[in-house]
């Protein structure tokens, strides 16, 4: 099973659901007075990394993603703003909640015990307590066994709080001819509870590596089929489940690639299997024809 940290203990805990076979995680949404920049992206990241380890460990996952009311007067943007957050998400390979429910509503999609509270660190405190109130006060117990919590997220030196300079859009990415998924590797790249600085020098290089593994894997893939490497997928797969230590994990990718005794057949299936966790669409260019370079001297 795997193991989260839980900002209140302060400590990592193995997840064990309240209900057998069953995860049940209480997300936070979309701000919805404003566009949705990568921090509140990062944000929704996590409980999709959680749902994918979990569903690995099979587990069924119920995911509930808690929407802002619009307040007065405000309907029409928030709607926009919540659209083009789910645009985004979708782009960032972030699977969409199972509900989408207002605060007020999540128990009847939850029930009166949640497994997993994921949310923000910036938000913590009134977050939880303001959480906590209705449902321990119609339910008489506290209603939360985790609360899993990722740290801000900062672009060029400057945190992202709200509209204006220094907040980064994904539309700003792929303004830049950069794949939308360039930031999912970049977030990956650190603790989603380690406060980061992004930069474009670390976006452009997260591009490069994700088009250089493409390249790769759909150029294994014309290789005969090979088992995948067990060795690999453990230490992959273990990184994820202490604590969704992502770092680790795509140490141990790049480890493989690098690797000239693994057969071009088991890297393919290796990173293939992998990627159900890292959800980079690693296996997007298999398929596609080779590239064929001119002899020397071809005109």
């Amino acid at each position: 099973m795997f193991r989260l940290h839980d900002t209140r203990t302060g400590q990592a805990e193995v997840i064990t659901p309240a209900r057998r076979g069953e995860l049940r995680i209480s997300a936070c949404g979309p701000a919805v007075s404003r566009r949705a920049h990568a921090g509140d992206l990062r944000s929704a990241l996590l409980p999709d990394l959680i749902r994918r380890s979990a569903e690995r460990s099979r587990l069924t996952v119920v995911v509930c993603q808690i929407i802002a009311d619009a307040g007065p007067g405000g309907p029409e943007p928030a709607r926009r703003h919540e659209h083009a957050f789910r645009a985004d998400c979708s782009a960032l390979n972030i699977r969409p909640p199972d509900h989408s429910p207002r605060a007020s509503e999540s128990l009847r999609y939850l029930g009166d015990v949640i497994d997993i509270h994921a949310g923000g660190t910036g938000a913590c405190f009134p977050q939880h307590e303001d959480e906590r109130a209705p449902s321990e006060s119609v339910t008489g117990h506290e209603g939360v066994r985790h609360w899993v919590d990722g740290a801000p997220l900062l672009f060029e030196g400057s945190e992202m709080t709200g509209p204006g300079p220094g907040v980064l859009l994904l539309s700003d990415v792929t303004d830049r001819g950069l794949d939308p998924l360039a930031l999912r590797l970049a977030l990956l790249e650190h603790r989603y509870r380690e406060r980061t600085d992004l930069t474009w020098d670390t976006l452009r290089a997260a591009d490069a590596t994700l088009r250089r593994w493409r390249e790769r894997v759909a150029d294994w893939a014309w290789s005969p089929s090979k088992p995948m490497c067990a060795q690999y997928v453990s230490d992959i797969v273990g990184a994820f489940d202490d604590d969704l230590d992502s770092p680790a994990a795509l140490r141990a990718l790049r480890g493989l690639e690098a690797d000239e005794q693994i057969p071009p057949g088991s890297a393919f299936e290796t990173f293939a299997h992998v990627d159900r966790l890292l959800g980079l669409d690693l296996a997007r260019d298999v398929g596609r024809p080779r590239a064929v370079t001119p002899p020397p001297g071809a005109r």
